[in-house]
C-alpha cells in the first residue's frame, strides 16, 4: 500500500477524532516523551483538567505472521505500536474517551511512523477476558498466542498471554472509521 494513502487515510481519522473529541468539550495535547515514545493527554476544553491520557512508543517484536492462512512457523521481527498504557479518570468514564483517545493515539503515532505495520499491547484491563465490548477488540486487537474458549463463561476467552496484536494496514482502519462514524452521531 503506498504510504502516501496511509498518511491520508490516518490525517482523516485523525481530524474526525479531533471533531469528535471537541463536540464532546475536550481538547488533546500529543508530545514526544523521548525519542520513539509519545504522551497524548486529553483536557476538559479550556481547562487543564487532565481527563485521560495514553502512552504508546515504537518498539521492536516477535511475531508469527500469518501467510496465506498459515501461521509462519519462526518469528519475525517488526517495529510495532506499543500501547503502554491508557487511562481514563473516574469521573471521566462512559463516555468513550478510551476508544477515541485509542484511535486518536494510533492514528497519530502512525502519522509520524508510517511504515509501521501492527500494534501490540499487554491488555491486563478488567475486560481482557471479553469476546465483546472489550475497546481493543473493538478496534481490532486480536490475541496471538494459545486462545481457548472459556468452559465457565460465555463470550469469553482463555489465553496463554495478555498479547494482543493489532493490524495497522489491513484491521485497523476500517474498524476505527466505523467507530468514528458511530460515535458522530
Amino acid at each position: 500500500m503506498d504510504v502516501r494513502f496511509l498518511v491520508y487515510r490516518t490525517t482523516t481519522l485523525l481530524h474526525r477524532t479531533t471533531t469528535v473529541l471537541r463536540k464532546r468539550n475536550f481538547s488533546i495535547q500529543a508530545k514526544q516523551l523521548e525519542s520513539g515514545f509519545f504522551e497524548i493527554v486529553l483536557f476538559e476544553y479550556g481547562t487543564n483538567k487532565k481527563a485521560a491520557h495514553i502512552h504508546l512508543g515504537l518498539s521492536q517484536t516477535d511475531l508469527y505472521l500469518a501467510t496465506n492462512r498459515l501461521r509462519t512457523t519462526e518469528p519475525t521481527t517488526v517495529d510495532a505500536i506499543n500501547v503502554v498504557s491508557l487511562v481514563v479518570k473516574e469521573a471521566y468514564r462512559g463516555r468513550g474517551l478510551a476508544l477515541l483517545l485509542l484511535i486518536y493515539g494510533l492514528c497519530y503515532f502512525q502519522s509520524i511512523y508510517p511504515t509501521v505495520e501492527y500494534s501490540v499491547l499487554d491488555d491486563v484491563s478488567d475486560g481482557a477476558h471479553l469476546m465483546t465490548g472489550n475497546i481493543y477488540a473493538r478496534v481490532g486487537y486480536e490475541h496471538r498466542d494459545h486462545v481457548n474458549l472459556s468452559h465457565t463463561q460465555r463470550n469469553s476467552l482463555d489465553t496463554s498471554s495478555p498479547t494482543k496484536v493489532l493490524d495497522m494496514k489491513k484491521t485497523f482502519y476500517y474498524k476505527a472509521k466505523s467507530l468514528i462514524d458511530e460515535l458522530e452521531k
